[in-house]
């Protein structure tokens, strides 16, 4: 999955103007892939039912780049972050 790069305002009443003319003022992130993977067996028998196994990963790579930010004044400063690495298993039954 590949993401561009984007400028994001730290002020959210902060706006990129027509002409561009602010842009160094606005944070920013690189363009990113993130890798995501999932693989199954299907058609397993259980009794009478059918049944897919399957494991899943997101964010392979690890990648840890902001989204998104929020200055809130004398409060501090606020980011967003893609989630980190996750895997999983799902195991769905049909009856």
């Amino acid at each position: 999955q590949y993401r561009s790069s984007m400028k994001f305002a730290t002020n959210i009443a902060q706006n990129l103007f027509a002409d561009r003319s602010n842009e160094a003022a606005l944070v920013g992130t690189k363009g990113y892939m993130t890798v995501n993977g999932r693989i199954a067996l299907r058609h397993l028998k259980v009794g009478p039912a059918d049944a897919e196994l399957a494991l899943w990963a997101k964010n392979l790579t690890d990648r840890k780049e902001a989204t998104g930010a929020l200055a809130l004044g004398a409060l501090g400063t606020s980011n967003n972050f893609i989630p980190a690495r996750t895997f999983g298993v799902d195991l769905s039954i049909d009856f």
